[in-house]
């Protein structure tokens, strides 16, 4: 942002956003530009009475020669004699209007203990998508921990079970386990949602000293914090009456024994549309960088 006069800043815009640009000039003395009340560049101050100075008419968005991009204008404003950093800042950012939607967070976080993270999803969301893939948590231990296992439960009046152990010699995929990273004090918990609540809750236990006290480190972009995954849409599997997209789709076939042999889930999300029941296929095959499964 700038000119060759004055001096450009660093790149400090992104588009898609609201930002209040102001610029503070008093010639032959100061020439500075602000982003939400925050000084950016101390610019090159203009001549008394040469490029910069004040002509009976102040032309806006004036480019002559394609430089500047399109954007969107809310208010301009014009003030008698330049602005001290002060009152720039006192002019502050955009105030955006509230939103008359509020919006509601997909997942929600907290520990009502040390030794417990509780997970809530969005009532809507869980039962238009259902959400029974498990999510991969990733929870730091004290360190120096061993010999730990984890368990869940879908609310605080339910007896918690254990999850599954596996370790990065096992071969498993898209199945609820937890896998302990003890060198680096790392539990990653892969757990998903019961289809009649909206809570799960977690916990690392030892056998002897039972509850441990542990903290929320992120969720895993993919499961069991592997490093790709590949999806795979059938989204013409439909079934009416005799008719069965699968049966008659050799395509089909072969793709769903090719993740069955990998041991691979996959799975079908119903939609109804008139009288035909039509399934969308939703196929996951995750890899880590030790394997390549097909």
């Amino acid at each position: 942002m700038g000119v060759h006069a004055t001096g450009y800043t660093e790149p400090l815009i992104a588009a898609g956003h609201w930002y209040r640009l102001a610029v503070a000039v008093q010639n032959d003395h100061r020439y500075d530009y602000y982003i939400d009340g925050v000084p950016v560049l101390r610019g090159a101050p203009g001549e008394v009475d040469g490029r910069f100075s004040l002509e009976p008419t102040v032309l806006f968005f004036a480019d002559e020669n394609g430089e500047d991009n399109p954007l969107d204008v809310a208010e301009i404003r014009l003030f008698s004699r330049a602005l001290s950093d002060a009152e720039m800042a006192a002019l502050g950012g955009v105030p955006l209007p509230p939103s008359p939607w509020p919006i509601k967070p997909a997942l929600s976080i907290s520990q009502s203990n040390a030794d417990e993270l509780l997970v809530a999803i969005d009532s809507t969301m869980h039962a238009e998508y259902g959400c029974a893939y498990p999510l991969t948590y990733k929870i730091t231990l004290p360190p120096g921990s061993a010999n730990l296992h984890a368990c869940k439960r879908y609310s605080s009046w339910h007896a918690y079970s254990t999850l599954p152990e596996k370790t990065t010699g096992d071969f498993f995929n898209g199945i609820e386990a937890v896998r302990f990273d003890y060198p680096n004090a790392i539990a990653y918990v892969s757990a998903a949602f019961a289809g009649d609540s909206d809570s799960l809750i977690l916990k690392i236990e030892h056998p002897t000293e039972k509850s441990m006290p542990i903290s929320f480190a992120g969720i895993c972009q993919y499961y069991d914090n592997r490093e790709a995954v590949v999806t795979a849409s059938a989204d013409d599997w439909a079934e009416s009456g005799d008719q069965t997209w699968y049966r008659s789709d050799e395509a089909f076939q072969i793709t769903c024994r090719q993740f069955r042999r990998q041991q691979t889930e996959y799975h079908r999300s119903p939609q109804s549309a008139g009288l035909l029941q039509a399934w969308g296929t939703r196929i996951c095959l995750h890899l880590d960088r030790s394997r390549q499964l097909l």
